[in-house]
């Protein structure tokens, strides 16, 4: 009696735990209203981690990589032991007549045979050599045939993909507690499924073959003997026939879900996609400073090469040219340097500080911006407009040099 009421006390706490719990704050409380504004705003965050941590990106080409080295592949073991079956009642319904007869040639063989002989050494090693040759004419043409289609079998489905990792111990398939949780997962129950509508299919197989053969089967035994094993192997590989089509049918169902099912545990969350690109891009922050890094040492060298240039051509403001042609170096006039507004302005304080000659042309400046790359040599088609700047500039240096001769002579 008394554990009776305990029980019930029990029941009714958990009871009250529960309303208490689920209750709904009167509309009026503000601690209510403030306990709901709280839960509500824990219920976002809480949502926010959950959508990051849920598996909803589909696997990468990475992944599937790193899936493949530890031997992990979509393999359906059902459609593999459907098709040896299939071509083992190939091999049977095409050589079963003749795997009987040899059979029984053997049987008649031995049957008739005296043993009643003097057993010598050679007797008995010829008597046993005829056995094995019997035996090695109705096994080898059948289990050669399923030993190589079960390679090609298993090469097919894994694509020649092979890997050793498997064989490597795995300690943490010992732990029962994950032992336990894969008994009741979901790939377990879609087995006992496939294997319960295996054992219905064999059992209605069984049944409409009796039932359609059942007067053939009755009167087999009065054929001849001749008869009886073309007969026999004729009514079993049909039966076999159809029994590996129907288990094929159900090993390309499983094939098709173990697809779906090795797709669906590689998929990666958010953040696993964002870690992987980062491993192999590199982290963008990284990136972005090497990048500019990059941009910073090339605008030094760009700077740099100003102070070879033969003139600089202006916008006059805008833009900035630096243009070399050295005919001991150059083939063409060359493209050292470019830039627009404050870049423009360093080019041109560089030119001033070398006295480096600056010609204004707008629309020779815009076109060579446009069109040219630093390093490059000017288009042939410029080389009218360029001829008469660089003209203009060794008339300023050669008049610069006949003044500087005649102040030395003086």
């Amino acid at each position: 009696m008394i554990n009776n009421l305990s029980f019930y006390i029990l029941i009714v706490h958990i009871i009250l735990i529960i309303i208490f719990y689920y209750r709904k704050p009167p509309a009026f409380s503000f601690a209510g209203s403030f306990e709901n504004k709280i839960s509500i705003n824990t219920r976002k965050i809480s949502n926010l981690f959950l959508v990051e941590d849920e598996k909803t990106e589909d696997p990468t080409p990475k992944k599937y990589q790193d899936a493949k080295k530890k031997g992990q592949i979509a393999k359906s073991q059902d459609l593999n032991s459907s098709l040896q079956l299939f071509i083992f009642a190939l091999v049977a319904s095409g050589l079963g007549n003749s795997i009987f007869k040899t059979i029984a040639n053997y049987l008649r063989q031995g049957l008739s045979t005296n043993y009643m002989m003097n057993f010598t050494s050679s007797s008995v090693r010829s008597f046993f050599t005829a056995q094995i040759l019997v035996l090695i004419q109705i096994i080898i043409p059948v289990f050669g045939v399923l030993f190589i289609s079960a390679i090609v079998i298993n090469l097919a489905q894994t694509r020649f993909n092979y890997s050793f990792h498997p064989l490597k111990p795995d300690f943490k398939k010992l732990n029962p507690i994950e032992g336990f949780k894969r008994l009741f997962s979901k790939k377990v129950f879609f087995g006992l499924l496939k294997n319960l509508a295996k054992l219905g299919l064999v059992t209605y197989i069984c049944y409409n073959f009796i039932k359609d053969n059942i007067v053939d089967i009755q009167q087999i035994s009065l054929t001849s003997v001749n008869n009886y094993y073309t007969y026999l192997s004729q009514l079993l590989g049909g039966f076999i026939m159809k029994f590996a089509i129907i288990l094929v049918m159900v090993g390309i169902v499983d094939y098709v879900y173990q697809r779906y099912d090795f797709k669906k545990s590689l998929k990666m969350t958010k953040h696993e996609v964002k870690e992987e690109y980062k491993q192999i891009e590199g982290d963008p922050l990284i990136k972005s400073k090497r990048k500019q890094k990059q941009r910073q040492l090339a605008m030094n060298r760009m700077m740099a090469d100003v102070e070879k240039a033969s003139v600089i051509v202006t916008n006059p403001t805008h833009l900035a040219l630096a243009i070399r042609y050295d005919e001991s170096i150059d083939d063409a006039p060359k493209l050292l340097a470019k830039g627009a507004d404050n870049l423009a302005a360093k080019i041109r304080e560089i030119a001033k500080a070398k006295d480096i000659p600056i010609i204004e042309n707008k629309p020779l400046a815009r076109v060579i911006y446009k069109r040219v790359k630093i390093g490059q040599e000017i288009p042939a088609e410029f080389y009218g407009a360029l001829a008469e700047i660089l003209a203009f500039i060794y008339k300023l240096e050669q008049k610069k040099r006949n003044f500087t001769k005649s102040r030395r002579r003086v």
